[in-house]
């Protein structure tokens, strides 16, 4: 689905000019991969402005069920912004969606971020994505803002499931596990799922899983599976590859390769997902 570019000029227009211009030329550069750069120009302090960006952030929402829109963003240590929004597959399950605060943390994880220092939400999370960002190491002083109101994750989920991740060994801090290909890695695509397959977050079931989506003028996008100790609010490795698809500036442009790589002894398969997903924005 293309950006709508009026509705978002309009957004843009709420921002003062320095702020319009470095947002809207980090929007129309063709490398554009769903985030901003860390700058002094860029502040998140004033609502006016925070909202202003969070309505850029629904601008990459997908929603063609529930026809609501969701934007976050994410601030990593690096002080770079991720932007997340929701994403629902017409014909799958609701179960296979992926809701704006995964979105951002997993983009922001795919950037390299091991810690993210706030999460800015455009409405009250669900209890789905309470769960799942409960996998972060510093899940119990996470800062979350909705509706310019302040909370910590902990306020909104007092009595979860699970255990609170020790420091590096949470969703985007956990150390990459070395595996080996049963099968010979002819193509870069390949090495690239091998390697997401070893950075991926499952240490609930162990069953590593990367994906790799690659487009008609050759960009690769990467997907990790993020496992929730709850199942459910799992993040998949395929929708974590169409999350970085849809984020991106060639959001529309046509997938024509993929691979998955997963472990061989995996208890469970994703791949029947993965065929149904792709089928579902391809068809």
């Amino acid at each position: 689905m293309a950006l709508n570019q009026t509705l978002l000029n309009t957004i843009l227009n709420k921002l003062p000019a320095a702020l319009q211009q470095v947002v809207g030329d980090a929007l129309g550069d063709a490398m554009f991969s769903g985030y901003l750069k860390a700058s002094k120009t860029i502040t998140l302090e004033d609502p006016k402005f925070l909202n202003a960006f969070l309505e850029v952030a629904k601008q990459f929402s997908v929603a063609p069920i529930s026809n609501f829109y969701v934007g976050a963003i994410a601030v990593g240590d690096s002080g770079n912004l991720y932007f997340g929004a929701n994403m629902e597959f017409a014909g799958v399950p609701l179960s296979a969606s992926i809701h704006a605060e995964q979105s951002a943390v997993m983009n922001a994880w795919l950037h390299g971020e091991d810690r993210i220092q706030a999460l800015h939400v455009s409405e009250l999370p669900c209890g789905h994505c309470r769960q799942f960002l409960l996998e972060l190491s510093n899940a119990a002083t996470l800062p979350i803002t909705i509706a310019n109101k302040k909370y910590v994750l902990t306020d909104l989920i007092p009595h979860h499931f699970g255990v609170n991740r020790e420091p590096g060994q949470g969703l985007l801090d956990s150390p990459k596990q070395a595996l080996k290909s049963v099968q010979l890695l002819e193509k870069d695509q390949h090495r690239r799922a091998l390697n997401a397959a070893e950075q991926s977050y499952t240490p609930h079931t162990k069953n590593k899983q990367g994906f790799i989506i690659g487009d008609v003028n050759g960009t690769l996008y990467e997907g990790r599976t993020a496992e929730s100790a709850a199942f459910n609010p799992t993040v998949l490795a395929v929708t974590s590859a169409l999350n970085q698809r849809n984020l991106s500036a060639n959001r529309e442009v046509a997938i024509n390769t993929c691979v998955c790589a997963q472990v061989a002894s995996a208890s469970h398969s994703q791949s029947s997902m993965a065929i149904a997903l792709l089928k579902s924005i391809t068809s």
